[in-house]
């Protein structure tokens, strides 16, 4: 068995692949019918019967009549009387019945097939006339006809050995061999299944040849299965009745998302009426209709929704506009309103505008889903900022810092190479300082050339970086630092549940 998918490609990428098809190949080997032992037998017959000629039975008993001749002493036509035909032939039904059951009693098949008692005089041949609680027979005129075919002998005979060869919670696969008599007669098989306590209706599938997968079933449900073969002539009797269970539904662990939107809102205080805004699945008539109401809770929905991680080079590429580019990294655009106040959470807001280049906050609006697509996507590729970063031990020359890895629990330790911790504070300070000596006295990060270079020997670089040593991902952490003259400290105390931290240690001199 082979299962096959289909994807379209372009220059511009890939479709999503089709819906999956299984498909079982053929094998060479042809399966002769088996005995009761299980051995392989030779097919007792090969050689279609003549079929008898009925026509000439009812020509013979004085039936004169063309179109009755023509439907109702013919049995391969038989199956497409209709009531005006009965009506019209019912003069000579004792003829034609009778020249149709060929001198065999044939109620033992119409039994089988399930034709009401009510129409045994039909299926034995012996009936004087026709009356009208025989015309309720007309329903069961395509099996009627089976059972002359079967009485003739031209009918194959039902497969044998049907089997499941595999089974799972929504798909069988099912096989059979050939039957004894004129298997090579067989056009196709009809396989007739039901679920258990759910009626006396069967579904049908048609298949050429076995096995048949068959899909769409249930888990944990019996099922009852059996197969008829089809041949010019009409559906042989039933095989034996199968009946087997589906497979429990297996278990399949959804991921859990790397970033949890919802989550972020919830814990930076949302108001609850603003909750349908903070979704990557976010509709236009949201914003429209809540966007006035949540205005001052905009720069939260940004904030949660980039996650900590800058989209600008993804906003870049789908063509988001300079001013409405601080959204890509979670920070609401400085907007003022027409008497000139600013704000910070009127971006979005029909009545605002930016002070960079003009860009009304309807513009950034026309952007959403261009930002809110390289959001959700970055969301997948890009790491999210390191967590519970502090330092864990501080000396004159040295601070070694940890942090947690993020989007783990736990986290392999990260080590950066130390400074040379015989360096001078004067060594330090003007190699710092020859990078951005404006920056680090402002007290900001100092941004360095080298700065994915691990820091060696007596080199002193205001960025280093280390790399991450896990299984899952491979993320590299650059510290930038620089010297700060004038501080102000701010302290934020956070509740961590069910955290467990990782020290990753970087040593550098300050």
């Amino acid at each position: 068995m082979y299962a096959i998918v289909v994807t379209a490609h372009n220059g511009y990428g890939s479709s999503l692949p089709s819906e999956r098809l299984r498909v079982f190949t053929h094998t060479s080997e042809v399966f002769a019918p088996r005995n009761e032992d299980g051995e392989e037998s030779a097919s007792v017959e090969s050689t279609m019967p003549e079929l008898p000629n009925i026509r000439s039975c009812c020509e013979a008993k004085g039936m004169t009549h063309r179109k009755c001749l023509d439907k109702m002493c013919d049995p391969q036509k038989t199956d497409l009387a209709t009531l005006p035909d009965f009506m019209v032939c019912a003069p000579w039904s004792n003829i034609s019945f009778t020249c149709l059951a060929n001198n065999i009693d044939h109620t033992p098949c119409c039994r089988a097939r399930g034709i009401p008692a009510a129409c045994f005089p039909l299926c034995s041949g012996k009936i004087s006339t026709l009356d009208f609680s025989l015309f309720k027979c007309l329903r069961f005129m395509s099996e009627y006809s089976s059972c002359l075919f079967q009485g003739y002998g031209v009918l194959a005979d039902p497969p044998s050995m049907i089997r499941t060869v595999a089974k799972a919670d929504s798909f069988i696969i099912l096989d059979w061999d050939k039957p004894k008599r004129l298997a090579d007669t067989i056009i196709t098989y009809h396989v007739k299944f039901r679920r258990l306590g759910e009626g006396d209706d069967y579904l049908t599938v048609v298949k050429k040849n076995p096995p048949l997968i068959l899909e769409g079933l249930e888990p944990e449900v019996y099922y009852e299965f059996y197969v008829v073969s089809v041949n010019q002539y009409g559906k042989s009797e039933a095989s034996p009745r199968l009946i087997t269970r589906t497979q429990p539904a297996e278990v399949v662990d959804e991921p859990e998302p790397v970033y949890n939107m919802t989550k972020c809102c919830q814990a930076s205080g949302l108001l609850p009426q603003c909750a349908p805004l903070c979704s990557y699945n976010i509709k236009l008539s949201d914003i429209e209709k809540l966007g006035p109401a949540c205005r001052a809770q905009m720069a939260v929905i940004v904030r949660c929704a980039a996650g900590g991680r800058d989209h600008t080079p993804c906003c870049q590429r789908r063509g988001v506009p300079t001013a409405c580019m601080t959204i890509c990294r979670g920070v609401m655009p400085h907007t003022t309103n027409g008497g000139g106040s600013g704000s910070s959470g009127g971006a979005l807001s029909s009545n605002s505008y930016s002070s960079n280049n003009s860009t009304t906050s309807s513009d950034c609006l026309s952007y959403a889903g261009n930002i809110l697509q390289c959001i959700e996507e970055g969301t997948e590729s890009i790491p999210g900022p390191a967590e519970d970063v502090h330092a864990i031990s501080v000396t004159n020359t040295t601070i070694t810092l940890a942090w947690r890895q993020p989007g783990y629990e736990a986290s392999a330790p990260t080590v950066a190479t130390a400074l040379n911790k015989e360096a001078s504070d004067k060594d330090f300070a003007s190699a710092a300082t020859s990078i951005s000596t404006a920056n680090a006295n402002n007290g900001d990060s100092v941004n360095s050339s080298n700065a994915n270079a691990h820091v060696t020997g007596g080199d002193a670089s205001a960025s280093t970086t280390a790399t991450s040593t896990t299984d899952d991902d491979d993320i590299d952490f650059i510290v930038q630092y620089g010297k700060v003259n004038n501080m102000t400290l701010y302290e934020t105390v956070a509740k961590l549940e069910n955290v467990s931290i990782k020290q990753q240690q970087l040593q550098y001199k300050y």
